[in-house]
This record gives structure tokens, sequence and C-alpha cells, in this order.
């Protein structure tokens, strides 16, 4: 490709047109210090468009030059009937050739080669293939709708606080509901299961109640839980977990705290555990015992006495 080095004018430059821009500012660097120092060691390329340009490369560079003031920065000027397809494929291998891409990084540079695909569908598997994105249909299909995502889910998704399968059902809610549980796993910075559970839960809850999850997720009994910051977050978050199964569930909140109540009365020792059935679905109990010598067995057996004889742990 031919490039025309030349100085343009920042204010000629659409920095507000991201058509190209495959960089997240997420665990960058900032450039602005480094580029007051030395200058501009590495310059944009830039479309001419409309008497003015906008950015294929260098969208970071350019904020810089602008915080640190300036006016005219050095730039490599694409011919003006370069096409769509060539700036991606300079957008795109620019940024692989240089680092791994982050999740939000992937899926801007695969909606480009989707959009590639349409014009040069052979180029567009090849363009796949140089830069080292993923090239299964499964993969892209996950990783694609990420370009589109309001910038707080994609945040999320690059810091940890809310995992890809996660973030793509939360994509598809209306867009105040999907803010607040955004905000909600940011905040509690858990795991996928949890995070899993919780959604669910969480959707099940609005649906049956028909009630806005932005508006469960603030009820006073919540927030109580998340403010309590005597309690460190993991014990939040399972308390968390306990109140939304309560009122997910209230029949079976119910049968698990009368179930913990009687066993607890029988003060069993800590090497005996008894799990009842899943979600007290069935009549299949589990019975844990931990021993090291004959002692301990035959105290055991006593402890086992004692659940046999309780008149309303098990059914007849």
């Amino acid at each position: 490709m031919d490039y025309n080095l030349s100085t343009v004018s920042l204010d000629r430059i659409q920095t507000d047109n991201h058509t190209f821009r495959i960089t997240t500012s997420v665990d960058k660097p900032d450039l602005s210090g480094s580029i007051a120092a030395v200058g501009l060691l590495q310059p944009p390329v830039l479309l001419p468009v409309d008497g003015g340009f906008i950015t294929v490369c260098g969208f970071r560079r350019i904020a810089a030059c602008l915080e640190n003031h300036q006016t005219r920065i050095t730039a490599r000027l694409l011919p003006d009937a370069s096409s769509w397809a060539a700036c991606a494929d300079i957008a795109i291998i620019d940024n692989t050739s240089q680092r791994p891409l982050n999740i939000v990084e992937q899926s801007r540079a695969i909606t480009l080669i989707g959009r590639y695909a349409a014009m040069h569908p052979g180029e567009a598997s090849r363009l796949a293939d140089l830069s080292g994105l993923p090239t299964g249909k499964r993969a892209k299909n996950r990783i694609a709708p990420v370009a589109s995502m309001p910038s707080s889910l994609q945040h999320a998704i690059l810091e940890g606080s809310v995992a890809l399968p996660v973030a793509l059902r939360i994509d598809r809610l209306p867009a105040d509901d999907a803010t607040s549980i955004c905000d909600f796993f940011r905040l509690i910075n858990t795991g996928l299961n949890v995070q899993r559970e919780l959604l669910e839960l969480i959707c099940d809850i609005s649906q049956r109640e028909d009630t806005q999850i932005c508006q469960l997720i603030q009820t006073a009994e919540v927030t109580a839980i998340l403010k309590d910051t005597d309690a460190p977050m993991p014990q939040r978050v399972h308390g968390l977990r306990q109140l939304f199964k309560n009122w997910r569930f209230p029949e079976l909140s119910t049968a698990e705290a009368r179930f913990h109540k009687r066993l607890k009365s029988l003060k069993l020792a800590p090497n005996v555990q008894l799990l009842p059935p899943p979600f007290f679905e069935g009549t299949n109990f589990r019975l844990t015992l931990t021993v090291n010598s004959k002692r301990q067995l035959r105290a055991a057996r006593q402890q086992i006495d004692k659940l046999a004889d309780h008149p309303e742990l098990f059914p007849d």
C-alpha cells in the first residue's frame, strides 16, 4: 500500500468515527507522556474523506496528541480511492501484529472481517487466518456480539467480573435491566457458576413477579446485603444467593430451613453428615461418615441411631 507522509491539522480528523477502531483503552499505557517526550514515532494511518480524514490506525496516538494540545501531526495518508476492504485489512493486521487481542478487540476485528467477507469472501478467510483470530463458526458467533455491547458490559468482560456466556445473556435484556445487572455483577465480582445461578434466579423472579430486574436489584433486602461492609464479599454473595433462592423457591426454602433446624437439634458429631435430596425432590438422602478407628466407627453408629430415631427427619 502506498502512503503519502504528510502533516495534517488535528481538527480535520473525524475523531468520533470509530469504523476501523480495534484497540480498547483497558490495560493500555497512556501515550501522551511518551509522545510529549520524544514525538510521534509511528504516524497514524488516515483515509481522506469529505475534505477531512477518518482514522484507520492510531486512535490512541491521535487522542494523546489532542491531550497534549497539539494542533498538527504527521500522518500516513492513504490514496483517496482506497477501498473499505483495504482499510479493514490494514487496521486488523496493524493491531494483531503487535500483541494478542483481548475479547473486545477480537470481536471488533471479527465484525470488520464480516463486512469484508461480503466484498471479498476468499480474502476475508485469508485475513482471519493471517491475523490469528478464531475461524470456527461457533467461536466467531460467540465473540462477534461483544463489539456491539454497551461499553460498561465490555469493560465488565475485560476486567473479569462478567463471564462471556453470562454477558451474552445480559446483552439480550432490556437496556435498563442489562445496565443494572451488569453493575451488580461488577460489584460482587464472583465466578461463572455463581453468575449463572444468580442471573437465572433473578430473571425467573422478574418474570414471575412481572417486575423489572433493575427494580428487583434495588430492593431494600438486596441493598442491605450489598452495603454490609462488615461482611466480606463472599459472605455477602452467599447471602444474596440465599435471598434470591428464597424468593424464587419459597416452598423449597421453607423445607430447607425445617430440615436444617431438625438436623441441628440432634447435635451430630462433625464426622457425620446428612445431605437431603437435591431441591428436596425425592426421598434419597446421602449419609457421609468419616472415621479413622473402630472407636470412631462405634460412636458413629450411635449417631446414626439418633438420625433413625428422629420422628420427622425421614419419611417412613
